[in-house]
């Protein structure tokens, strides 16, 4: 049994022909409990880590017979599970996309620029965004679900950077900054409570 914060699998194995005595003789039953997007991902994963359809078993006859079920329905809900997978991850990666786009336009906004804005940083930024983008539809296409995700997050923090209305762009905005600041050994002090109780 494995617990995360988001699935819960208890995985059984046992064999359903030649008494076990190869390793093709097993049927491994896998429980998944958590959010359909959770599971439908690590099945992705997993059929993708295989490199074989796991919903073929090796003899259909006893596999049918030990399961009461049918090969065909056993596939389907698989394919299913892959489908929902990378229709989200086909979400993920536009979601990306069109906040790309909103930020493509920003940068091209002077009237939008934060005092001390660097533009050239910016479009640097949007192009290692691109960049990540079709590294993030390549791994989909490879069914590399972690690939995706890093690919996206690199996005995400770009964007974060290339985006005049976050003004987050880097350290050394911050620091080239010229902020006023008042020291407190300076700022006058008038005791108001000992002025009343006399």
């Amino acid at each position: 049994v494995l617990v995360s914060s988001e699935l819960s699998i208890n995985i059984d194995s046992f064999p359903y022909w030649g008494f076990g005595l190869f390793s093709s003789c097993y049927l491994n039953k896998v429980e998944l409990k958590g959010s359909l997007i959770s599971r439908a991902k690590l099945i992705f994963d997993i059929v993708a880590t295989l490199g074989r359809n796991p919903w073929e078993p090796k003899f259909s006859f006893f596999w049918e017979k030990v399961t009461k079920n049918s090969t065909g329905k056993h596939r389907d809900e698989w394919l299913k599970l892959l489908t929902f997978a990378k229709r989200g991850m086909e979400e993920e990666i536009e979601e990306i996309n069109s906040r790309y786009q909103i930020v493509e336009k920003n940068a091209k906004k002077a009237k939008l620029f934060p005092p001390g804005w660097n533009k050239d940083h910016s479009e640097t930024n949007l192009k290692e965004v691109r960049k990540q983008i079709e590294i993030a539809r390549q791994a989909l296409h490879d069914q590399n679900a972690v690939g995706l995700k890093r690919a996206l997050d690199r996005a995400e923090a770009k964007l974060i950077e290339a985006d005049p209305l976050v003004g987050l762009q880097n350290e050394e905005l911050l620091q080239n900054q010229n902020l006023d600041t008042l020291e407190i050994d300076n700022i006058p002090f008038i005791d108001l409570v000992n002025g009343e109780e006399e």
